[in-house]
Order: C-alpha cells, then sequence, then structure tokens
C-alpha cells in the first residue's frame, strides 16, 4: 500500500504550516528579544543593606525579581518600565532588581524572605518598610502607576 503524507497530497496544508511556523518563531523573537532603545525606570541590584538604608530614610522602594528567561519580564521592561510617567513617579522610590536567572544563595536568600513564587513578582514597600503589595505576573504601565501612586 502506497501512503502518502498530507503536505504531499495537499500543498496548501505545506505553505499554511511554513506560514504558521514563521510567524510564530518571529513573534517568539520578539517576545524575548524586544527591548525599548528609549528611557527606562532604572534599577539597582537588589542588596539588604539598600533596602534597609531606605527604610530608614524614609523613602518607599520597589522590588522587581526578574529573569533573563522570563518572556512577561522582558514585556515589562520593554513596556511598563519604558512609561514615561511610570519613569517620572518611580523617581521617589528606592528601585531594586533581584536577578534570578540563576540561583545564588543572595537570589535564594530574597526568594524566601519575601515568599517570592515566580517571576515576575513585584514588591511595593512604603516609606516605613512594610510591604504595601506584592504582584505575581506581568503588570501593565497603568497598573504598576496606579501601586506606585499609591504606595507612600
Amino acid at each position: 500500500m502506497n501512503v502518502k503524507n498530507s503536505s504531499t497530497r495537499w500543498p496548501l496544508f505545506k505553505v499554511l504550516r511554513l506560514t504558521l511556523g514563521t510567524v510564530g518563531l518571529g513573534v517568539f523573537a520578539y517576545l524575548l528579544l524586544a527591548r525599548s532603545t528609549g528611557p527606562r525606570l532604572s534599577f539597582r541590584r537588589f542588596d539588604p543593606v539598600l533596602l534597609a538604608n531606605t527604610k530608614l530614610a524614609g523613602k518607599p522602594a520597589v522590588i522587581d525579581f526578574s529573569a533573563a528567561w522570563c518572556i512577561p519580564c522582558r514585556e515589562m521592561e520593554a513596556s511598563t518600565f519604558a512609561n514615561p510617567k511610570v519613569i517620572t513617579e518611580g523617581e521617589r522610590f528606592a528601585r531594586l532588581r533581584a536577578d534570578v536567572t540563576t540561583e545564588t544563595p543572595e537570589g535564594n536568600a530574597a526568594i524566601d524572605y519575601f515568599h517570592v513564587d515566580g517571576v515576575p513578582t513585584i514588591i511595593f514597600i512604603d516609606s516605613k518598610g512594610a510591604i504595601r503589595k506584592q504582584v505575581v505576573g506581568y503588570m501593565g504601565s497603568g497598573t504598576f502607576l496606579d501601586e506606585l501612586r499609591r504606595t507612600h
């Protein structure tokens, strides 16, 4: 019995499969590699001493737990953290980033201390050092900006 596979009997199927594969790969590459070329909200490397000093100074803080392999983290970098209103409002915060791309003792300690379940995780800390909000998952610029404005 001579059985041909569907792609030789259906040339349209072959074209459709190639097109969908190419589009899917393009979307994946864009999400993985997309970077904003303009200004972004900047973060310092997470350090418990910096966080303690921030509390002593009576300044609010925002901590971003992210990883290079995290697609929503990259999306926030390119969109949320590039929003001019977020940049302006974020200036009054100590901005710290815990990069958990690879496992390190410092990263694991921060994950354990803040009970981080996944990335991205954003933690908003008020000027008295109390955690006001902890969000797991992508945050758009509007939601992020609202949380910045609520945290004093």
